[in-house]
């Protein structure tokens, strides 16, 4: 499914700011107006570094579904992200030691994940859209989502 059913025929892209001083100006939004298919497997690093296996390991699958209010919504592994009742950091801070690393205290519709201190945590994001679009994870890496390619955008958070 794609989060377009039926594909709008003006502009359907959306740019948005990552705000933390609202009196900074933001910076003007890029018009892209295609995505071009690559191969990420022909990357380089600039430095070579050794492959760092993970500590933890977190498979997200991407995709858009219908509601039943006929809207669509994006979801990590079939949710689709509904702020909980009490913000996520006050409980964290709030609640009771023995289970703050208890997931289902953030709340059902969060797909909240506890990672361990200082571990090197892996990510798998999987995109099911039959579109491409923007992913912003909170790593602060901007990443294109399609099927076949993924791409580290620097600088631009």
């Amino acid at each position: 499914m794609s989060v377009f059913q039926n594909v709008p025929s003006d502009h359907v892209d959306v740019t948005s700011w990552v705000v933390y001083d609202e009196t900074a100006p933001n910076d003007p939004a890029d018009l892209v107006e295609s995505y071009p298919d690559w191969d990420d497997t022909l990357l380089t690093p600039l430095v070579p570094e050794s492959v760092v296996d993970p500590d933890e390991s977190y498979e997200l699958d991407v995709d858009f579904n219908t509601l039943d209010n006929g809207e669509n919504y994006a979801s990590f592994n079939s949710i689709s992200y509904m702020s909980p009742i009490v913000p996520t950091l006050l409980t964290a801070l709030s609640a009771p030691a023995n289970y703050t690393n208890n997931v289902t205290i953030y709340g059902t519709s969060t797909n909240a994940h506890v990672l361990s201190h200082n571990n090197m945590i892996q990510i798998v994001l999987n995109n099911y859209d039959t579109g491409k679009h923007p992913c912003t994870i909170p790593t602060w890496l901007a990443l294109i989502c399609s099927p076949l390619a993924w791409a580290y955008l620097p600088g631009r958070l």
